[in-house]
């Protein structure tokens, strides 16, 4: 599995964001999309998971490009393939943890709702085994950030994008997050993060500094 960058730009409103971007990421591998704020991190992650289409240049999946891809088939891809763990984390805060993770059950029941067994590692690991009941709208911002990534992880994607991971995290659950992300490109996946934090920087395998030029670590 790869996604690849073919001379990508993204152009708003005449303001030219980047150009000439070209990357390729393999199943295996952590990426880190970095650069100062406003440099169009979260904007390539975008184009990469192809929520956003690119001004000028491809975006190629395992081979096949994606610029006549149909929204249906995005949507396929999405469904399939992809995890995302985005910025403002994606949580229904009216609905409790259980349901943000399984969109079934409003409410654990260990009697009744037997988590799979990956789930409850996860949810171990990250410390949210006691909070299934809680609604969202309770939980802190790094609480959500950790939530939201026991959800990307679970589902096992081959493709996993993440906004940012470790900004509402302090350095004991930052260095957990970074060791299940990499735990994912471990087992093959795509893994794809943008972020300002250079501790996960330098846990990545290769990075694409916007307004530089890619480099291996």
């Amino acid at each position: 599995m790869t996604v690849e960058l073919d001379d990508v730009a993204c152009v708003i409103q005449g303001n030219t964001i980047f150009r000439h971007i070209n990357a390729r990421v393999d199943g295996g591998m952590m990426v880190a999309l970095t650069g100062p704020s406003g440099s169009g991190k979260t904007t390539l992650l975008g184009i990469m998971s192809l929520l956003m289409k690119p001004s000028e240049g491809d975006v190629v999946v395992n081979g096949e490009s994606t610029l006549r891809w149909t929204d249906r088939q995005r949507r396929a891809f999405w469904r399939n393939a992809v995890s995302f763990v985005y910025q403002d984390y994606g949580m229904i805060d009216e609905e409790t943890v259980f349901y943000n993770l399984t969109f079934k059950h409003k409410h654990y029941n260990p009697k009744r709702n037997r988590l799979p067994k990956k789930l409850s590692r996860l949810l171990s690991e990250t410390g949210m085994s006691g909070r299934l009941n809680d609604l969202a709208a309770v939980l802190s911002g790094g609480e959500k950030q950790r939530v939201a990534l026991v959800r990307a992880l679970w589902k096992r994607s081959a493709y996993i994008f993440v906004d940012e991971p470790t900004a509402s995290l302090d350095e004991i659950n930052r260095g957990i997050v970074i060791g299940l992300l990499r735990q994912a490109a471990a087992r093959g996946a795509c893994v794809v993060v943008s972020t300002h934090d250079a501790a996960l920087v330098n846990m990545c395998d290769r990075k694409i500094l916007l307004g530089g030029a890619e480099s291996g670590k």
